[in-house]
């Protein structure tokens, strides 16, 4: 057990969370890369690598926002499914909005809707 901010986190859990998050920041990477195969990107890597990072942020804290990273998961609360459906929902939803409200940050829907379907079958 870590203690983090007075709460004692699982260091199992916190191993799940960062490689989480690489995963998360991987799949928006390679995602971008997936959408300029044919065609020549218009972000350069430092953008790619914002809008990895923020996306991946984002989804890592929505994912623990609604419990997927708790120890105590019982048969009848154990709908992942529709909780990393609803956590991919809200993602995309924070992640508009953050885009919206600080434009120098740019990505594009292609972009952003690449990844998703890697993550979800993930």
């Amino acid at each position: 057990m870590i203690r983090i901010f007075r709460h004692y986190i699982s260091s199992a859990y916190l191993w799940l969370v960062i490689i989480e998050f690489g995963v998360f920041f991987a799949a928006m990477y390679f995602g971008s890369s997936v959408r300029f195969l044919s065609a020549e990107s218009w972000y350069t890597e430092q953008d790619i690598v914002v809008a990895s990072a923020v996306f991946s942020l984002v989804l890592t804290l929505t994912c623990s926002g609604l419990g997927l990273y708790r120890r105590t998961l019982s048969w009848e609360d154990y709908d992942l499914l529709s909780r990393a459906f609803v956590s991919f929902l809200l993602t995309i939803f924070v992640i508009v909005s953050i885009y919206y409200f600080l434009p120098t940050f740019l990505i594009g829907r292609s972009v952003l809707l690449m990844p998703l379907p890697l993550l979800f079958l993930a």
